[in-house]
């Protein structure tokens, strides 16, 4: 189970307030328990009083390991009431992808300095109030990795990049991206295809009265990757959306951050942009928050702050990359509601994927803003409301106050 933001309702006695937190107690209370048990037992001993996953029982035998190794952060957890046992196990395994490619000694070694880092930058994550959604739990961990421990993470990436490869299994043909940059990016370059093929075929269908006869989303995605490796004369070309630290034009240190994939290595961010077409760099941030056009789309460079500001769906909970997103005014601009005023800017701005786009232009959603963008409040339905907070690369919680 995953949790908002934050979570508060009109009404103190709202039941969704004490369930969620009664939850994730509880969660944590099996993961206290586990800890008294052997280690070498606790995923038995987890399969046997859960009843339920063998894959369950080792998140909580994960999330337990953890606990021991980073007592601070799980005790301010556990008293937080907002978080679950995913977040305890998202950090292990953002940790674990890396140790484990080192031999048991020096893992040993370095592991004491990596959980602490970690454990460090996360409990001044959650003491400045900022979002503890299960993404910002796995950025946070990336980017402090990338931090104390850039040569480890760039010899992972390098790991996985070598490990790409393509199968076969009867009339299956199964693809081992290697890494994540090139898996999500290959995803979004056949997904946008097939949601123009998809929406032909509608039309083509709607025409013609057989709207049983519109293929699914993954058999159009199945036809453009076939029609690629086919008979097209096409190429596909991938956009990779990076965002890198500089000062005064240079190319600062510390990696860089891609919307859907999160923190990777400097030495991965150089290989990306030695080879893109095109590198655009970006105003400081007060200039670009508060630049205005006078049109009802948003340029390409506020989109590209937009989304480098948000991370993902601004919506409570929604994890899809910012760069996979719909720009929404979130106060509708004049063009589309007369009686509104809203400016097409970075700062009245944020990224939707189309389904939340879709609840709040229906009404079903309510949505504002005091800060820019930054904090977005969500009113729904049964009185519950929801708050956001932006936590990308461009997010004041993490570019600081000058931008």
């Amino acid at each position: 189970m995953d949790t908002v933001d934050e979570l508060t309702v009109r009404d103190a006695g709202h039941p969704s307030h004490s369930l969620v937190h009664a939850v994730n107690l509880a969660e944590f209370a099996v993961v206290a328990w586990l800890m008294t048990i052997v280690a070498d037992l606790r995923i038995s001993t987890a399969l046997a009083v859960r009843g339920r996953t063998r894959a369950e029982a080792y998140r909580y035998a994960h999330a337990a390991e953890l606990a021991e190794r980073m007592p601070d952060l799980f005790e301010l957890l556990y008293a937080d009431g907002r978080c679950t046992l995913d977040h305890l196990d998202v950090v292990w395994s953002r940790i674990n992808r890396h140790l484990t490619t080192l031999d048991r000694v020096t893992r040993e070694l370095l592991r004491p300095a990596v959980d602490a880092a970690v454990a460090g930058a996360l409990v001044e994550w959650m003491e400045a109030g900022c979002p503890p959604s299960l993404e910002a739990f796995s950025l946070v961990t990336d980017e402090t990795l990338n931090a104390v421990a850039g040569d480890i993470v760039t010899a992972t990436e390098q790991r996985e990049r070598d490990t790409q490869c393509l199968t076969k299994r009867a009339t299956k043909l199964i693809l081992d991206c290697g890494d994540e940059i090139t898996a999500a990016s290959t995803w979004a370059a056949i997904g946008d295809r097939a949601r123009t093929l998809h929406r032909e075929a509608r039309r083509v269908a709607e025409a013609s009265g057989s709207v049983s006869d519109v293929p699914t989303m993954s058999q159009c995605r199945a036809r453009v990757l076939l029609d690629q490796l086919g008979d097209t004369p096409e190429t596909m070309t991938v956009t990779v959306n990076l965002y890198r630290t500089t000062v005064d034009g240079r190319v600062g240190c510390g990696g860089a951050f891609i919307p859907g994939v999160g923190y990777v290595s400097e030495v991965t961010a150089d290989l990306l942009e030695s080879v893109a077409d095109l590198v655009r760099e970006l105003p400081r941030w007060r200039e670009l928050e508060q630049r205005e056009t006078a049109s009802y789309p948003f340029t390409r460079v506020q989109k590209a702050g937009m989304e480098g500001r948000d991370g993902h769906c601004r919506f409570p909970g929604c994890d899809i990359a910012a760069d996979r997103c719909e720009h929404d005014h979130i106060v509708n601009s004049v063009h589309t509601s007369p009686d509104s005023d809203g400016p097409t800017s970075v700062a009245n701005g944020m990224c939707l994927c189309p389904l939340h786009h879709a609840l709040k232009t229906a009404g079903l959603w309510r949505a504002w803003t005091d800060d820019n963008g930054f904090t977005v409040v969500w009113e729904g339905p049964g009185g519950v409301v929801a708050v956001t907070r932006a936590d990308g690369p461009l997010s004041p919680l993490r570019i600081g106050p000058d931008g």
